[in-house]
């Protein structure tokens, strides 16, 4: 019996975390002001939508990856959807 494969390369998760950060990059990071209180404004939006978001949000980038692979695969499936059946059996009567 063979042992399962294991790779030797480590991925790095979070890379970009207030963890990992050089310590000169914290300290500003913590000096910087917070953002204003646009939550508070939420209940006069027509769209229901957070207005904070419009004007930071620390999630924008995974959700437009999330979209972009979403869409991809998508594609692939309506792509396969297209593909003709070449394995088509022919009978005499």
């Amino acid at each position: 019996m063979r042992k399962a494969f294991k790779s030797s390369i480590v991925y790095e998760q979070q890379v970009v975390s207030r963890e990992s950060m050089p310590a000169a990059m914290r300290e500003t990071y913590f000096m910087c002001d917070k953002p204003p209180p646009l939550d508070k404004l939420n209940p006069y939006r027509e769209d229901g939508k957070d207005g904070l978001k419009f004007y930071t949000d620390p999630n924008y980038f995974f959700d437009l990856w999330k979209q972009e692979m979403l869409k991809d695969t998508e594609k692939i499936m309506h792509d396969r959807g297209k593909k003709v059946n070449y394995f088509v059996f022919y009978t005499k009567f």
